[in-house]
């Protein structure tokens, strides 16, 4: 009860703190109006169940910890300057990146057309640019698997019938100009190995926070903890080692940019 209790009432500050009341799960509506640094913006979303589901969970839940890097990052002096979110569906991560960190660049990746009308609208509201290419280890074409009425489950595959621009993490990175990514936001439907075999990119990143994925019947999260203890981080959210569920939510930070 306590812990119901203490998830309705964070639930019920954050949406104080973008301009809707919080009555509990089953009366949220996807508002059309976000406060985002004091100044009114417009929303622009599918009426997809996913899509409240995310709104939900990045909004009201901070999945990504957001608020936790905001305080680490200004307890270790560190202003956030550079982020790249893949995977950024029509942008309500992004939005949220900038109510966080005004002054930082921030690139959405999106792969997905059928959406692009949203991110765009989205985008200008932020004032955060979109891409619409898939992220992965390398620059080409790719398949792009889209999940009927719910375009936050799609997934890109390697194929050579794939006809999705895909762009490399690498040349992502230079996008913007900089030695260093401050933040990787990474929710990219099983995409994420690939990306995270890169590790000569991964030393120039100072955070990352992503959904990760171990695919069919795979409940092995000891994956996640190796692969980025292997790059270097130090994980900051609980992982859940239960069987019931083939994803999670993973917070680290770069050691060798904080010892």
């Amino acid at each position: 009860m306590f812990k119901r209790i203490k998830l309705f009432l964070k639930r019920f500050i954050n949406a104080l703190k973008i301009g809707i009341f919080f009555f509990g799960a089953r009366y949220l509506k996807i508002p059309k109006i976000l406060i985002i640094n004091g100044k009114k913006i417009n929303l622009n979303l599918p009426d997809e169940y996913g899509v409240k589901i995310t709104f939900a969970e990045i909004f009201l839940d901070d999945t990504y910890e957001l608020s936790w890097i905001k305080k680490f990052s200004k307890k270790k002096k560190i202003e956030i300057k550079s982020i790249l979110d893949i995977g950024g569906n029509c942008g309500l991560t992004s939005l949220k990146l900038r109510s966080h960190f005004p002054k930082s660049t921030i690139h959405c990746y999106e792969p997905n057309l059928d959406i692009k009308n949203y991110l765009e609208t989205n985008s200008k509201s932020g004032n955060f640019d979109c891409f619409y290419e898939a992220v992965g280890s390398f620059s080409g074409t790719v398949k792009l698997n889209i999940e009927k009425d719910e375009s936050v489950l799609s997934s890109i595959q390697s194929s050579v019938l794939g006809d999705t621009k895909q762009i490399s993490i690498d040349n992502a990175h230079k996008r913007f100009g900089v030695d260093y990514l401050d933040i990787v936001k990474m929710d990219c439907e099983g995409s994420e190995w690939e990306i995270l075999e890169k590790k000569e990119i991964f030393k120039k990143v100072k955070f990352i926070t992503m959904e990760y994925h171990l695919g069919k019947n795979n409940f092995d999260h000891t994956r996640i903890v190796n692969v980025l203890e292997d790059l270097g981080f130090e994980i900051v959210t609980k992982i859940d080692f239960s069987i019931r569920v083939n994803y999670g939510i993973a917070v680290a930070y770069n050691k060798n940019f904080f010892i």
